[in-house]
């Protein structure tokens, strides 16, 4: 039987109380409590937890558990700090601050075909060439099903391989290319048996006082000032005179995939770090210069924050984080 003696985990009233009013998918509540018990049942506020730790903590396919903690980090219940080095795990905490939390929408559980797959980059969207790449590794037990898989081009395919989109990314960028809509013909008893694992989606007709919730939790992205920045910051780059519809995704995208970008001021150290690259504002042997159209790019947002483009006195790699971290 179960003895205090034996040890606890310490949470206050108040964590529970809330934990009964947000609603947490299971899986999601699996990798909850299994940080929980790895932070507080320690009596630490962070640990360092790999990915093999979290499948023998939980049960759960490293493929599911990437794309859970996914889901935790855009709920703000839990934080995250990337450790570079192939070997140094991720350090994961709670986030006890409820009042941040933000509650997921209304979902129903459907099927997803085998068709589902895009024939197109999920990165990128080149659709000429495109090759199937799985996000876990079938060396590291991934399985080579719909759920693992990402149609990338043969140039995002070589740059995932050598390390500039995490999985988190690609489970992110193949859940906004793969749209299934519920009156898809496919979705029937008949077939059934040929249909991949069930996955949960949002629907439009699933709009309640939870969706309009969620919707709060991110600030809409104010893509009229980000501009307005961007001229001001930049007046060296070409000008935005149009802005068509395709850029303004791009950009929405950008603003939601991480919530230190959900900050007008961000952006604007984001364009003073552009600002800094001698090679992007048009000191090249092609006299090629960037503009907000080639920024906002997913593979090209990559490569700015991970200072590609920026070179220090010492001619090595200057990152954005470290950027900010020197300008206080």
């Amino acid at each position: 039987m179960p003895k205090l003696a034996n040890g606890y985990t310490r949470i206050a009233n108040e964590i529970m109380d809330e934990f009964a009013k947000i609603r947490i998918p299971g899986r999601a509540r699996q990798i909850l409590d299994f940080i929980l018990r790895k932070t507080y049942g320690w009596n630490k506020k962070t640990d360092k937890i790999t990915l093999t730790q979290f499948v023998k903590g939980t049960g759960l396919n490293k493929v599911h558990i990437v794309y859970v903690i996914s889901k935790l980090l855009q709920m703000n219940l839990i934080t995250k700090e990337i450790t570079l080095g192939k070997w140094n795990p991720n350090i994961y905490g709670f986030n006890k601050d409820f009042k941040t939390w933000r509650p997921l929408s209304k979902k129903i559980t459907t099927f997803m075909p085998k068709s589902s797959l895009k024939k197109k980059c999920y990165i990128c969207g080149y659709d000429r060439a495109v090759e199937k790449h799985h996000i876990i590794p079938l060396s590291e037990g991934g399985l080579d099903r719909v759920l693992n898989i990402a149609m990338l081009c043969p140039n995002c395919h070589t740059l995932t391989h050598k390390g500039e989109f995490t999985k988190e990314f690609l489970i992110i960028q193949k859940g906004n290319a793969e749209v299934v809509t519920k009156n898809n013909n496919t979705f029937n008893q008949k077939r059934k048996q040929v249909l991949s694992p069930k996955i949960t989606i949002p629907l439009k007709d699933t709009i309640t006082k939870d969706t309009i919730t969620k919707d709060k939790g991110i600030p809409p992205c104010p893509q009229k000032e980000i501009i307005k920045l961007y001229h001001e910051i930049l007046p060296g780059l070409p000008s935005v005179e149009t802005w068509p519809k395709y850029s303004g995704k791009q950009l929405r995208m950008r603003w939601r995939e991480d919530p230190k970008r959900q900050h007008i001021e961000n952006w604007e150290k984001l364009f003073l770090y552009i600002k800094k690259s001698e090679f992007l504002m048009g000191n090249n042997n092609r006299g090629w210069t960037a503009d907000l159209f080639w920024i906002v790019h997913p593979i090209n947002f990559a490569k700015i924050l991970s200072g590609k483009y920026h070179k220090n006195q010492k001619n090595n790699l200057t990152p954005y984080e470290e950027f900010i971290n020197e300008r206080g």
